[in-house]
């Protein structure tokens, strides 16, 4: 039954990732649970990374074909609130932050304790989200370091900003079933 699909997603505790990109010389950066390993050859490492259209730093993702995925650890909460809970549309997210940049020049945040930079090979797009697969160019990872999940996430903060969080997610995935039913009302089976 349909009804037990969201009980089934809840239950799964997903890595937050901080994706940045860099296009025109505007910087942005959002929160994404929607990434994952796209191969399994070591020479050949590649990503696959989901971001909503609306979001202004998904436009500067497909302007620029690439981005850096950021894994947090557990005491850098602050970096989900201020990239998951604003929009680069209204403040810069990067004027009190230090960064450097590497092969694509898109941000890579200093204190980032793992983080992939990635050139886009292909792109999809299911309505709400485009789908990027992407090629790691250049990487970090810590070994003593253990990735920020979204429920240690929502363990260490307060109800004020769990309200916040759950205000914004409804708003969200209101904007993402109009835009999947729009997006399924203009194709149908024969597109496959």
């Amino acid at each position: 039954m349909i009804d037990q699909a969201t009980p089934l997603f809840r239950a799964l505790d997903r890595e937050l990732w901080v994706i940045t990109a860099c296009a025109n010389d505007q910087y942005g950066g959002l929160i994404s649970t929607s990434v994952s390993q796209a191969s399994i050859n070591d020479q050949l490492p590649r990503l696959i990374v989901g971001l909503a259209k609306h979001h202004q730093t998904e436009s500067l993702v497909r302007q620029s074909e690439s981005f850096v995925a950021h894994l947090m650890a557990p005491d850098q909460t602050e970096w989900v609130q201020h990239f998951g809970t604003q929009s680069g549309r209204d403040i810069d997210k990067f004027s009190d932050l230090e960064f450097t940049t590497s092969v694509t020049n898109a941000p890579i945040l200093k204190d980032a304790h793992a983080w992939l930079e990635c050139r886009i090979e292909n792109m999809m797009n299911s309505g709400d989200r485009n789908w990027y697969l992407a090629e790691i160019v250049d990487a970090k990872w810590s070994a003593n370091f253990a990735p920020l999940t979204f429920q240690a996430f929502l363990s260490q903060v307060d109800d004020d900003f769990k309200a916040l969080l759950k205000k914004q997610l409804g708003e969200d995935s209101l904007t993402d079933r109009q835009l999947v039913e729009e997006w399924r009302r203009s194709h149908d089976s024969a597109d496959f």
